[in-house]
Parts: structure tokens; C-alpha cells; sequence
């Protein structure tokens, strides 16, 4: 065989530290995601050069890429779901199911000859937002994630970078995520949820019930008409596909193209200024605790001395008559001293600047675009009907509108009242600089010329801001009993004028700024995610095809779904299944030696509208078992076997009848796993007709042999295991092999010249003995 070309073509042969769970390769770029049992979730190049691995908090249950081959979404134990960034494996966009481990995920995008909405196309606005509004720039990371010199925007100036609008994703995709209870939930672009479908209740025979459902694959029409489910009922119950009609997304997805993009910028907005607010508040919290400690350290001097522990009634006194008590003597010349004062409002003034800094450059330009936005979002809804059948009701969306401009004027006012605060500290430390100097007599200091302090506003600032800090509960999480009710009123006199200035109603101030943006966030999202509500009821099953009645033991049989371009068919794509089943223990054609069965089904639309089905039924080798089946392209299919027990093994086995060459002839060697590519012609199946109540395709469908001019090759390897990744767009295969050996296959071009040890062959030939 060394003279001879081998079938498929081995890149590589590579170890694994762990099992493999789950294994994807990008569409567009030869790249291959694995999920190990050790935890990790890593995507590795062709030549298995790892370009980034995480390890998730929780352990992942499903993978598929997004179509452009950008993202990588990947479901957790616990029902979050994952956008990562293909490039460095960062979290882009996270969601959450409402229970439930997520069994399946699947992602679709709209062909690109599906077509345009002209009409609705142009009752679009064009983000107006940009036209008055500079690009917001990019929300601070979480605390945690990154060093926290990131928050820092004082010593660590913020890169002068072109900021951009994000763009409008030229067509609509669709992400499908199964839950272990049978629950499918759609989401439209940035995870903005669509739609929901109950697969048990659509899927209920006429008794009504509504047995456990295990959601196995799902695949999306290219023109989104349609939604083909592959599903099992229990662990060993019949493998049935349900097409269900999702002709209202179709019809409507380029409003919800616009309506997902919009929703999921304005909720990115918010969070990122809650982000900001957050970091905003721990910045000035880091800035005062140096002088609360000072303060704390001022009273149990006082309280060591015998005196009346109130530091604000000691600086009052001397402020008011230059009174030093011995503990205020002490504080100010021993503890404290001049460079301590000028540490203070060193600290302090960074903190102001910080807190200023990310109001000004962060909160303020992500509120006013998402009010800019809210505001298109509410002309729409009052001028025309477009939002309407996605449950986007108007009063809730100028209810937002309304809450968001008022929110911009309180970040505002709060941003103004930082700037006055830290005026207030500076004029404060100053006077106490000056007293220090004369305590120490410093005549080179006291020589100076210095303007004498304002004594009143010091007076004032020292029972309000310095006593209780009037920031600190604008920038909480949750509102706080009590205040000084000065300063609340002052700052609501501040706010009441900046809202009457700009023509909104009065702001009440009770709740922090923090907590009130929260609140904003919870009613954009319960505005803007109405749409399962609306789109769910009009999603209605058009046919429910059983493939096999109950398994005779519990296990998940190899099952693929795909869809392929076929012309004449509706939508222009069939949707093709194969399914791998046991040959003894169910009804259909008996298999000698209880062989596998290998059923495939084609489904395609007719141009009246209805469902064409045809099937076919083929026996495998006894001496070899089906580990696992994937559809590659063009209807062909390409199948990981792996041998029997010795003692069953048939070796040499070959299908009756001549096929064509290609490859080398030869039998495959007994005790080797091999990978085949099967080409499935539609000309072996037989039509069948789709009908309630109708017995499983397996009972009916004709029996026929393997497709002769399958290719294949033995891998070298005794054992195999699930999962087989292969991909059309690259034409490669990664095969789990051996012990923890991972195996990359071109499908494409025959290696010239095989291994010696491996056999490779042409199903059709006559076996070389």
C-alpha cells in the first residue's frame, strides 16, 4: 500500500491530557473547539497549535460556532449560555435560561439570498443617536477582571482611540438553546430573546400527553421558515423529528434584526454605566476612608484625654476662637502633621477627579445614547405598528425614555456635586495646614502671604459633607436611613433646577442613583424582551415524524441533523437525518447477527407547500458497531466505526457490486476503528407519506445496501468514542481515537503513499485477501 493512495489524508495524530465531550469546528476558519472532562473549554488551530482555554465555573454541556465564524457559544450545567470571543475566549455576551441544564445549542443565520423587507426597511430609523450623540466608549470591565490601576483614571490616562457606533449585523441569526426539560428558547442577535417552543406540548400525541422529552439536534431553515427538531422521549424511548413553522420570524426579521440590535445596545449601555457607577463608588469610598480613619483616630485621643468625643464640635472651636485642646494638639502636631494634610488631599482629590472622570467620560455618554435611543424606539411605537407584533408596548418604553433622561440629570448633578465637594476639602485641609504651621511655628511658612480662610463656608462644610458624606449614599447599591438634610435638600434644589432647565418633571432623590439606574435596567429588559410573549403562540408544528419506536436499552444513539442546499426544494435546503440503531430488539427489517441499522431520512418542502419524505434503511457490518455519525456535505455522510468483539467480528466485509476507484482496494483490518464518508444518493430512498398517527419510518422504510463509492480509512487505532467533528466549509474531520488521541483528517484530497499499517479502500471493490 505504500505505492498507493490512501483515502483521506492524516494531518495530525495528537495526545490529550483528558477526554473529549464536545468537540466543533468553525465554519469559516480551521479552528476546532474541545470541551474536556477535565473542565477546560479550548480552541485549537489545524496544526493543534492552542490559541486560547478557560476553564468555566461550571461544567459545559453543549457548543456550536456562530455562522461568521466570530464567537463561540458555549452552555453551562447551571443554563448560562456564552458568547466568547474567538480571538482571546472573553465573554462577550452572557445569558441565562430560566431552568434547566442546556442539552443543545444551535446557531443559524439568514441565507443571504432570503430576501428584504422594502416596506418595513424603510420605517427603520438609521441610529439617530449617532447624529446627535458621540460613540459611548467601552464599558469598564467588571471589578475582578482585570487590575484595579484599570479604575485608576488618574494616573493611568485614558487612550486617545477612535470610538465607534457598533454596526447593524447585515442579516438576522438565530440562537436556539434546548433545556434538559424539552424547552427550546430562541434568541436573535446579542441574545435578545424571541421566541420559546414547548416541544413536549407541541409534539403530544392526540391523547394529549406529554411524555419527557430529551432534545437531541436542532436545525434552522436558511429563509428561518422552519425548525427541525430531532428529540427522544425518556432515555429510551422512540426518536422522533418535529418541523415546526416559524414563518412569523421569517416574515418579520428585519424588524426584529433592528429591534434586537437596539435592545441589546441599550441594555449594553446601561450595564456598562452601572459598571461605571459602581467603580465610581469604590473610587471615592478608597479616597475618604484615609480621612475617616484620621477622624476615628481624632476621637480616641479626645476620649483618652477625658473630653467630649465629637471631632466636628473640636474643629468648630477652633475654627470659631482657635481653642487647641491638648488632644487636638496632639492630633495636629504629632499624628497628623503637615504632610499628613497634604496626603489627605492628595488622596482626595484623586478620588474626586476619578469619581469626575468616569461620570463625565463613561455614565453620561452611555445614558444619553440609550435615552436617544429610547426616544426612536418610542416614536416608532406611537407613530407606526412596527413594534407591535413583537409585544413592544409604548407606554413602557416612554416609561423608560422618561426614567433615563431624568437618571442623565441626576449623574449630572452628582458629577457637579463632586467638583464642589472636593473644593470643599481642599479649603477645608488648607485651613488646617495653615493652623499647623503656626502650632509649630513655622516662620518661613507663616511669612507667607496666604488669603485668610472663609470661616463660614468651612463651618458649613464641617457639619455637612466632613460629618456624613452626602456621596457616598448616591453612589450605594441600596438607600441608607438617615442624612444630613442640608445637603439632601440642597442637592435636590440643584437637581430640581437642572431638570426644569431641560423640560422634564421633578426628580425625587430617595433612592441612590445606583439603585435607580438598576431599576431602569430591570424595566428596559421587561420592555424590550416582550417578544416571546407575542411570537410564541404563532409558532405551530407542520409535521411530526417518528423514526423509531423505544430503544430495547437506555442509551442516545449517533443521530445527525443537518440541512443542504438542494435546488427545487422550498427554502432552496432539505433536511437530512441519520440515525444509528440497534439491529435486534425493534421492529423493521431484521439485521443478521443483530447488526446495526443505519436509517436516513430526507425531508424537503414542495412547492404546494406541504412536506416530501423519503427514507431508506441499510444494514452495517456485524463486526463493527457505529460510534458516531455527522453529516459532511452534499448529502454525504461520514461515519466513525469501531469493532465488535472478536469473536462476532466479519472481516473483509465489502457491499455487493463494482464502484468506482479512487482509492486503494483492501478489506479493513481486523480490530481497527475506520472513518467512512458515505455518499447518499436519494435515488435508494423510497417516498413516504407523511400522516397522523403514522408508524415509525423504520418499520417502512425499504432496505437497502451501503452507498457503493464510499471512501474510507482504518485509523490504526481498536477503540473510538464519540463526539465526530467534521466540517463541509473546511473539508476536515477530527477523530477521537486510541486512548486520549485526537486525529485531524482531510476529507478532501487521498494521502499519496499510506502507512503500511493502515488499510483504506473504496466500499464496492473486492477485498484484497
Amino acid at each position: 500500500m505504500a505505492d498507493e493512495a490512501a483515502a483521506f489524508t492524516r494531518l495530525l495524530d495528537k495526545g490529550l491530557t483528558a477526554d473529549v465531550s464536545h468537540a466543533a469546528w468553525s465554519p469559516t476558519m480551521d479552528l476546532l473547539a474541545l470541551v474536556t472532562a477535565d473542565g477546560q473549554l479550548c480552541v485549537h488551530r489545524l496544526n493543534w497549535q492552542r490559541l486560547w482555554a478557560i476553564t468555566p465555573e461550571h461544567a459545559v454541556t453543549a457548543l456550536c460556532w456562530r455562522p461568521d465564524g466570530k464567537a463561540l457559544a458555549a452552555s453551562a450545567e447551571d443554563g448560562a449560555i456564552l458568547v466568547l470571543d474567538v480571538e482571546n475566549g472573553e465573554v462577550l455576551l452572557r445569558g441565562q435560561l430560566a431552568a434547566g441544564a442546556v442539552a443543545c445549542l444551535s446557531w443559524a443565520e439568514e441565507a443571504p439570498a432570503a430576501g428584504k423587507h422594502a416596506d418595513a426597511e424603510s420605517l427603520l430609523p438609521r441610529n439617530g443617536a449617532a447624529r446627535f450623540c458621540g460613540a459611548p466608549a467601552t464599558p469598564l470591565p467588571p471589578p475582578g477582571r482585570v487590575p484595579p490601576q484599570v479604575y485608576d483614571f488618574c494616573r493611568q490616562p485614558v487612550e486617545d482611540t477612535a470610538l465607534a457606533w457598533p454596526e447593524l449585523p447585515p442579516r438576522l441569526s438565530l440562537l436556539c438553546a434546548a433545556d434538559c426539560r424539552g424547552r427550546i428558547s430562541v434568541y436573535a442577535s446579542s441574545l435578545f430573546p424571541l421566541a420559546e417552543i414547548d416541544v413536549a406540548a407541541l409534539a403530544a400525541d392526540a391523547r394529549g400527553s406529554a411524555p419527557s422529552i430529551t432534545v437531541l439536534q436542532v436545525a434552522v431553515s436558511g429563509d428561518l421558515a422552519r425548525m427541525h427538531i430531532l428529540f427522544q422521549e425518556g432515555l429510551q424511548g422512540a426518536v422522533q423529528l418535529l418541523v415546526v413553522s416559524t414563518g412569523c420570524i421569517s416574515q418579520r426579521r428585519t424588524e426584529i434584526r433592528r429591534l434586537a440590535f437596539l435592545a441589546s445596545h441599550i441594555l449594553s449601555l446601561l450595564s456598562g454605566a452601572e459598571v461605571t457607577l459602581r467603580a465610581a463608588s469604590e473610587a471615592w469610598a478608597e479616597g475618604v476612608v484615609a480621612v475617616a480613619d484620621k477622624v476615628v483616630l481624632l476621637r480616641g485621643l479626645m476620649r483618652k484625654h477625658s473630653g467630649p468625643a465629637d471631632p466636628v464640635a473640636e474643629l468648630l472651636a477652633l475654627l470659631a476662637c482657635g481653642h487647641v485642646s491638648n488632644a487636638m494638639h496632639q492630633f495636629l502636631s504629632a499624628n497628623l502633621g503637615e504632610g499628613g494634610i497634604k496626603r489627605l488631599a492628595k488622596a482626595v482629590d484623586a478620588a474626586a477627579s476619578a469619581v469626575a472622570s468616569l461620570l463625565a467620560e463613561h455614565a453620561q455618554p452611555a445614558l444619553e445614547a440609550a435615552a436617544f435611543q429610547l426616544a426612536e424606539l418610542h416614536g416608532l411605537a406611537h407613530c407606526t405598528r412596527w413594534l407591535a407584533p413583537l409585544g413592544v408596548e409604548e407606554r413602557e418604553v416612554a416609561a423608560a425614555e422618561a426614567q433615563a433622561a431624568a437618571l442623565l440629570v441626576r449623574v449630572e448633578a452628582l458629577r457637579r456635586t463632586v467638583i464642589s465637594t472636593a473644593a470643599e476639602y481642599r479649603r477645608c485641609f488648607d485651613w488646617l495646614l495653615q493652623t499647623v504651621r503656626r502650632l509649630n511655628d513655622d516662620a518661613a511658612a507663616n511669612a507667607t502671604a496666604r488669603p485668610a480662610p472663609d470661616a463660614q463656608r468651612i463651618a458649613v462644610f464641617l457639619q455637612g459633607q466632613f460629618r456624613s458624606d452626602c456621596l457616598a449614599p448616591q453612589l450605594a447599591a441600596e438607600a441608607k436611613e438617615g442624612g444630613p438634610a442640608a445637603h439632601r435638600d440642597t442637592a435636590q434644589a440643584k437637581l430640581d433646577a437642572l431638570a426644569e432647565a431641560v423640560g422634564i418633571a421633578r426628580i425625587h432623590q430617595a433612592a441612590p442613583i445606583r439603585q435607580q439606574l438598576s431599576r431602569l435596567l430591570a424595566d428596559c429588559r421587561g420592555a424590550l424582551a416582550a417578544a416571546p410573549v407575542a411570537m410564541s403562540p404563532n409558532l405551530a408544528a407542520l409535521a411530526r415524524v417518528p423514526l423509531c419506536c423505544a430503544l430495547p436499552a437506555p442509551q442516545r444513539p449517533p443521530v445527525s441533523l443537518a440541512l443542504v442546499p438542494e435546488d427545487g426544494a422550498a427554502g432552496g435546503e432539505a433536511a437530512y437525518v441519520a440515525l444509528a440503531l440497534p439491529g435486534g430488539g425493534m421492529p423493521g427489517p431484521a439485521q443478521p447477527g443483530g447488526a446495526q441499522r443505519l436509517l436516513v431520512l430526507r425531508l424537503r418542502g414542495g412547492k404546494a407547500g406541504g412536506l416530501q419524505a423519503e427514507a431508506a434503511v441499510a444494514a452495517w457490518p456485524t463486526g463493527e458497531r457505529m460510534v458516531d455519525v455527522a453529516w459532511y456535505k452534499a448529502g454525504a455522510l461520514a461515519a466513525l466505526a469501531a469493532p465488535v468483539q472478536q469473536s462476532q467480528a466479519t472481516p473483509g466485509w465489502s457491499p455487493p457490486g463494482g464502484g468506482p476507484g479512487g482509492g486503494s482496494g483492501g478489506g479493513p483490518a481486523v480490530g481497527a476503528c475506520r472513518l467512512l464518508l458515505l455518499p447518499w444518493a436519494a435515488a435508494s430512498m423510497r417516498r413516504m407519506e407523511l400522516r397522523a398517527g403514522m408508524p415509525p419510518v423504520l418499520q417502512e422504510a425499504p432496505a437497502v445496501a451501503l452507498p457503493e463509492g464510499a471512501r474510507w480509512r482504518a485509523l490504526g487505532y481498536a477503540a473510538a468514542e464519540a463526539p465526530l467533528a467534521v466540517s463541509g466549509p473546511r473539508g476536515v474531520a477530527c477523530v477521537l481515537a486510541g486512548l486520549q488521541r485526537a486525529l485531524f483528517l482531510d476529507l478532501e484530497e487521498d494521502e499519496e503513499g499510506g502507512d503500511e499499517d493502515e488499510d483504506c479502500g473504496v466500499l464496492g471493490e473486492d477485498p484484497v485477501t
